[in-house]
């Protein structure tokens, strides 16, 4: 057994989802890995140019219909899995990802290239960039 708990990022995404079957490939059957499939919510508003922008009324019914099909998937994923979880986390995605992975001694942290876009990156940062400053873990980048 080469890893012995391995981060799933998961955002719903098409990269995130070949990230999630990276990992369970990586853990294979029985190996006795543990897989946490984890998701990161933010509705806070934020900060673009030195001005808060708080989303509209509609994007939190968008965001809460999308998070409970995210949730789906992931409890999905994990419970194929004998040592599998699926959890949310509130708060920056990033940040959330890097303490969650500090706090339950991760071995290996995989995740998508891009998650929801290059202008939520060009505007917020990248996650991925952001947890492979911010960890010591190794980072698995999946394309």
């Amino acid at each position: 057994m080469l890893y012995r708990h391995i981060l799933a990022a998961y955002d719903g995404s098409e990269p995130a989802e070949r990230a999630l079957r990276q990992a369970i490939g990586l853990i294979g059957e029985g190996a006795g890995t543990k897989l946490s499939v984890v998701h990161a919510v933010s509705a806070a508003p934020r900060q673009v140019g030195g001005v808060a922008v708080a989303p509209p009324d509609a994007y939190f019914k968008w965001l809460e219909e999308r998070n409970a099909a995210i949730e789906r998937r992931m409890n999905e994923a994990a419970g194929a899995l004998a040592f599998g979880e699926a959890v949310v986390l509130h708060g920056d995605p990033a940040h959330e990802i890097a303490a969650y992975a500090r706090e339950y001694r991760v071995d290996l942290i995989v995740m998508g290239s891009r998650g929801l876009g290059k202008i939520r990156e060009m505007m917020f940062g990248s996650v991925s960039h952001h947890v492979v400053c911010h960890t010591s873990v190794p980072v698995l980048i999946v394309k």
